[in-house]
């Protein structure tokens, strides 16, 4: 009986493996836990082609995410806030990774430079003091100010919004989303301001980030009554003169301290 049961023992480890991704125990060849083949990977040019290809599926993930963003937005928004989040990317992450590259082309380019800056004055003509260097300073935390945008502009569509049945959470990853097809738009555009730096160009630039994030909140809220597009126009012109203030104030007021802190971490 003792070399029966030894026998069995050892079959039963045979059987029963452990995964090499998520250490979950399971018998077959593909673990429940997390789908992985019990198949080491070989790393060679096959498995680099097809992570290649694999990142180019539009199908799936981050590309697949930003393709509904511009072809149908409200749709996908509802999709994934209704807990369907399979087929889309991470918002939050995919809203880091390009944010982190629109800051770059931003830096980079200077695109918020005193040459860009000599014309421009705040957005309700208060004629604010170091209304320049506050521009030059937003292109340098474009991140940041993007995400204090994006917390504001969801406390207004929260409060515009505030008998449909989304929570503040909610909102806010609808803007994450916003904020992602922005950067897009941003980062396409930037060939464009690179080339040619003109008043016109940055007024078409800022035309299509508002008309872009309009478009999505009437198709996630309705456009049938004139009410409803006034309620959009409130919820997406309203929050940009409150960021935009709100991230002036922010600049004149923080110390120093808090600047060298933010520069620890995002650069």
């Amino acid at each position: 009986m003792d070399l029966i049961s030894r026998s069995m023992a050892i079959r039963n480890e045979e059987i029963i493996k452990t995964c090499a991704h998520c250490n979950h125990k399971f018998e077959g060849n593909f673990c429940p836990n997390c789908g992985k083949s019990i198949q080491k990977e070989e790393f060679n040019a096959s498995f680099l082609w097809e992570k290649f290809i694999d990142a180019f599926d539009l199908s799936k993930g981050f590309l697949h995410t930003i393709l509904l963003l511009f072809i149908r937005p409200g749709t996908s928004i509802r999709k994934y806030l209704s807990g369907k989040t399979a087929e889309f990317s991470n918002p939050f992450k995919i809203c880091l990774i390009l944010g982190a590259i629109s800051t770059w082309i931003a830096v980079h380019y200077q695109f918020f430079g005193e040459g860009m800056n000599q014309q421009i004055s705040d957005p309700l003509g208060f004629g604010l003091p170091s209304i320049n260097g506050y521009n030059k300073h937003s292109g340098q935390y474009f991140l940041f100010f993007s995400i204090t945008g994006i917390l504001i502009f969801s406390f207004f569509s929260w409060i515009v919004y505030f008998r449909q049945s989304y929570n503040f959470i909610e909102h806010l990853v609808l803007n994450i989303y916003i904020a992602v097809g922005q950067f897009v738009i941003f980062i396409c555009y930037s060939p464009v301001l690179i080339n040619w730096n003109e008043q016109f160009i940055r007024m078409v630039y800022g035309s299509l980030n508002f008309g872009y994030n309009l478009w999505v909140i009437l198709t996630i809220f309705g456009a049938n009554r004139v009410r409803w597009i006034l309620m959009a126009g409130f919820a997406v012109s309203t929050p940009y003169f409150v960021a935009y203030y709100f991230n002036y104030f922010l600049y004149r007021l923080s110390p120093p301290a808090f600047w060298a802190f933010l520069d620890a971490v995002l650069h």
